[in-house]
């Protein structure tokens, strides 16, 4: 089982580890409960004992400006209740907010749902290729490979052999994509855009293209490049996390 969590160590970091492989190298003397951890979707490192939750015998220092809690009473805890369900309400109604604003999103295909994109990179590693953004990008390059090798198989559409040259394109594409090269998604985008750009240009000839044959394929350039974009936005958000992580720890060692 791959995990998902780093680990600072002399002027460095390691990993990743499962939290279950963490607890043995604590064990081992290796590292120690106040060794800073972090995982994608983290907005810092934290020390080991406070991000999995181990049991200490003494409490964690008071951070300055924290208070400590008041011993739980009957009235305080109703307080507690209600200011729980404030919170509960203003986390449901930023995620619904989001989910609005994602609505015609394979059109506008440079908006990109920040709910969607903080849950992309946190989740990384566990998403399926149907649910992540990578995914859906091999998944429009696979299919469009399947749409032009039966197309040059029936020959009805005046497409020679010269289709098996994009349809490589598309495999080398896909790999590159889905092992999260950001080249590879750029160079997706543009070949798209090139591509469909050609086909609407070209129609414009002795033999004009339709109306909806070009809104068809501006639809179907639109769905493509949000696959691309939203897998690129994945990928920068990952590395930028990365790297503020990496700075955190350096400071922290120093």
């Amino acid at each position: 089982m791959v995990g998902d969590w780093y680990y600072a160590r002399n002027g460095s970091f390691e990993g990743p580890e499962t939290a279950s492989r963490l607890l043995e190298l604590l064990n081992s003397g290796h590292i120690d409960k106040q060794t800073p951890i972090w995982r994608h979707g983290a907005l810092d490192w934290e020390p080991l004992h406070s991000a999995l939750r181990l049991a200490d015998g003494t409490p964690p220092p008071i951070p300055g400006g924290w208070k400590p809690a008041f011993p739980q009473t009957a009235a305080n805890e109703a307080q507690l209740g209600e200011q729980t369900a404030g919170n509960t309400k203003h986390a449901t109604q930023t995620v619904v907010k989001g989910k609005k604003k994602s609505r015609g999103h394979w059109l506008l295909w440079w908006k990109v749902d920040q709910v969607e994109l903080d849950k992309q990179v946190s989740q990384y590693d566990s998403l399926g290729i149907l649910h992540s953004a990578r995914g859906m990008s091999v998944l429009c390059l696979a299919f469009s490979s399947a749409i032009t090798l039966v197309l040059v198989a029936v020959s009805s559409f005046g497409i020679d052999s010269s289709a098996y040259v994009d349809v490589t394109l598309f495999a080398f594409l896909a790999l590159f994509i889905y092992l999260g090269h950001r080249w590879a998604m750029i160079a997706a985008m543009i070949f798209w855009t090139l591509e469909k750009g050609l086909i609407i240009v070209q129609g414009l000839g002795p033999v004009h293209t339709s109306a909806g044959i070009a809104l068809g394929q501006l639809l179907w350039w639109s769905i493509y490049m949000h696959a691309f974009y939203f897998a690129l936005r994945v990928e920068q958000q990952k590395r930028k996390n990365g790297i503020t992580a990496n700075a955190n720890v350096l400071k922290r060692v120093r």
